[in-house]
């Protein structure tokens, strides 16, 4: 089934079927790039989607591009509705489903067990302020965070979005597990931690689809310092340090492939995060920066709620 980066089947595009447009395949192929030239000595032009794709090396628009919908396709091939449609989705949670394979659900647990907790004695091994009666304030990814333990929420107030049920977990997690540690100078990645066989088999994390963009050259420094707060770092080919807790900071490593080796991702904690995090919560954390680092790509992100 041939299909060009626009995402169409060619089979049943009524341009095809003319013979005003044929076969593309994927925008980074050498086919791509046959065609572009034959469209600019046959035609004069060339179909800027095409021409777009495959100055990108982006294969699919839909799948690879984190620019669409973009002013390029217009009313055509995707009516609004549906780039609506791909705004709200593409905005919203990429994550929902648990280690376990099942829909995040209200920890209702974990807020029971807070509640019984010193919330000073929270605050201060947290390394968090307790701004008003039951309430924790701290920032995560550069977004200040609202942990109302009377009303049982977690607020975003600067950005008006309300947190995934895993943003949830992950945070009342820590709130409730955390034990006093000294700071760590020294790394370790997950097939350090005494629980690195929970990150084997359904709960491996999957960085496959976010090293794509790091090949592609589609992460922006820039970005992920002004939404983030990143730092950049020395290791790998590319690194870069994420506050994700005032106590757990996360450092992303990406290693460049070539023709031998793949390209590889690897996340680093400080060697206390066993004292800070549980697995599945170590788990979220991953999941959740990778959601930010993708959204924070994603053109006008919060656009649409």
């Amino acid at each position: 089934m041939a299909t060009g980066p626009c995402g169409i089947n060619c089979e049943v595009c009524l341009l095809n079927r003319l013979g005003t447009c044929s076969s593309c395949g994927p925008g980074g192929r050498p086919e791509a790039e046959r065609k572009l030239k034959a469209q600019e000595k046959m035609l004069g032009g060339f179909c800027e989607i095409l021409k777009c794709s495959h100055d990108k090396k982006v294969g699919y628009c839909l799948s690879d591009c984190l620019d669409f919908p973009c002013g390029l396709f217009g009313e055509y091939p995707y009516s609004e509705a549906f780039l609506a449609m791909q705004r709200r989705r593409r905005c919203g949670h990429l994550f929902i489903l648990g280690p376990n394979g099942k829909i995040i659900e209200e920890p209702h647990h974990l807020w029971d067990e807070l509640q019984r907790l010193n919330l000073w004695e929270v605050a201060r091994k947290c390394k968090m302020d307790l701004v008003g009666e039951g309430i924790l304030s701290f920032q995560s990814l550069k977004e200040k965070v609202l942990v109302d333990v009377n009303k049982r929420e977690i607020y975003l107030p600067l950005r008006q979005r309300r947190p995934s049920p895993l943003f949830k977990v992950v945070i009342l997690s820590h709130l409730t597990y955390a034990k006093p540690a000294a700071s760590s100078t020294k790394f370790i990645g997950l097939r350090d931690l005494s629980s690195s066989l929970f990150f084997e088999g359904t709960h491996k994390i999957p960085v496959s689809h976010i090293a794509k963009f790091f090949e592609r050259d589609m992460i922006r420094k820039e970005s992920l310092e002004d939404l983030l707060g990143a730092e950049a770092e020395t290791m790998g080919d590319i690194s870069f340090r994420f506050h994700f807790l005032p106590t757990v900071p996360i450092w992303l490593v990406y290693w460049r492939g070539d023709e031998d080796f793949p390209s590889e991702i690897n996340f680093l904690f400080s060697s206390n995060v066993q004292n800070l995090l549980p697995p599945d919560a170590i788990w979220g954390a991953i999941h959740i920066l990778m959601e930010a680092i993708i959204h924070s790509h994603i053109q006008n992100p919060f656009e649409i709620h």
